[in-house]
């Protein structure tokens, strides 16, 4: 099977990076079948340069069928060319993504390998193994796969500890074992359909932690993949996606993003005339004089601001208007027939006091001076 993406990714293998080989991503394609019609949704959460998943999408595109790929990528050089090959691409830390939980039909797992340093290691797990970063990219990517879906996990076979052994034996079914076409990293894979843990019995979920775990410590060696095309009963059926809505967000930007963010989307500028529309029609004169009570209320709605000009040209204000609460203090006394003092009654009432600062834009000797107009 020739693969059309392998040659680009060669010009990636550099700082310990290694993309998916070709005979491995051959053996996983000759395992998936799509359906006629309708939508799938496609995520690699370290997709690197995006050939593995763009291999996935054109081995399964069709004229009837909507393929819809997805990737995040940390390094800047890979994420920015795997956005010619896929669909949207974050370029960032999956840390700071918003992605929709059980949104996709497939996810094409191959995280970063490699122990955690000490401030990431969460020590109340160390008992069920090691803490790896293969553990902690897979606890934050496993909830995006809908159940039904298709998870193709690709790791070295030595992490398949007590842990994670059992964490994939609770969320897959018909799990299947492959050691890897190119053996550099003792890599396997892993393919299953994700489910419910109800599904599996505690007696299934023993059995497959138990086979799994023997992998992981060397004592079963997995399966060879396939290197012809399966019948369509032995291969994995993505399914259509359940949720049509998605949620695919990056909660920060750099410059470089934000430039092709704003070149493609134009911002605000498309709705400029309708956003500030309010602004630009002219203001009408009031029909009479205002009173106090006017003046404060327009204070208060931030009608009273701007540049106010004298009817001669002489005076130039930049003014502000703003309104503070004061209370009115009455005291009154009840006293007895001889004048001595009873009681003592103070009534406080509110008093909305309008203010107007501004600056004096005049040329000369006040110019940038503060008036207030109480």
């Amino acid at each position: 099977m020739a693969l059309m993406f392998q040659r680009l990714a060669r010009n990636f293998i550099k700082k310990g990076y290694f993309p998916t080989d070709e005979g491995t991503i051959a053996g996983i394609l000759r395992q998936l079948k799509a359906p006629r019609q309708g939508t799938i949704r496609l995520l690699d959460p370290c997709c690197g340069e995006g050939t593995a998943l763009a291999e996935v999408a054109h081995y399964l595109d069709s004229d009837t069928l909507q393929c819809q790929t997805y990737g995040v990528e940390i390094d800047e050089e890979r994420a920015w060319h795997s956005k010619n090959l896929l669909g949207q691409v974050i370029h960032g830390d999956i840390n700071d993504c918003l992605l929709g939980r059980r949104q996709y039909s497939l996810m094409f797992f191959n995280p970063p390998y490699g122990d955690l340093v000490s401030d990431q290691v969460n020590y109340s797990d160390q008992k069920q193994g090691r803490a790896r970063l293969e553990k902690l990219f897979y606890q934050k990517t496993i909830q995006l796969l809908q159940f039904g879906g298709i998870g193709i996990t690709i790791i070295p076979f030595y992490i398949l500890d007590k842990q994670l052994s059992s964490w994939l034996a609770r969320h897959y079914m018909h799990i299947r074992v492959f050691k890897a076409a190119v053996d550099d990293f003792k890599q396997i894979v892993i393919m299953g359909v994700r489910c419910q843990s109800a599904h599996n019995s505690d007696d299934g979920i023993k059995k497959m932690k138990q086979y799994l775990l023997s992998i992981g410590q060397g004592d079963r060696v997995p399966l060879v993949l396939p290197d012809s095309d399966l019948q369509d009963t032995q291969k994995y059926m993505i399914p259509v996606v359940h949720d049509q809505k998605l949620t695919f967000e990056y909660v920060k930007l750099d410059p470089k993003q934000l430039q092709d963010e704003i070149a493609e989307q134009g911002v605000l500028w498309e709705r400029f005339d309708t956003l500030f529309q309010n602004i630009m029609v002219k203001k009408r004169q009031p029909l009479r004089k205002l009173t106090d009570w006017h003046v404060a209320l327009m204070l208060a709605a931030g009608y009273i601001n701007g540049i106010v000009t004298s009817d001669d040209g002489s005076k130039t204000f930049v003014i502000k208007g703003d309104t503070h609460k004061k209370k009115d203090v009455k005291t009154t006394y009840n006293k007895n027939d001889d004048g001595s003092v009873v009681s003592e009654i103070r009534t406080a009432t509110d008093k909305f006091v309008p203010v107007i600062r501004a600056f004096d834009f005049t040329p000369g000797e006040n110019y940038g001076s503060i008036v207030t107009i109480q």
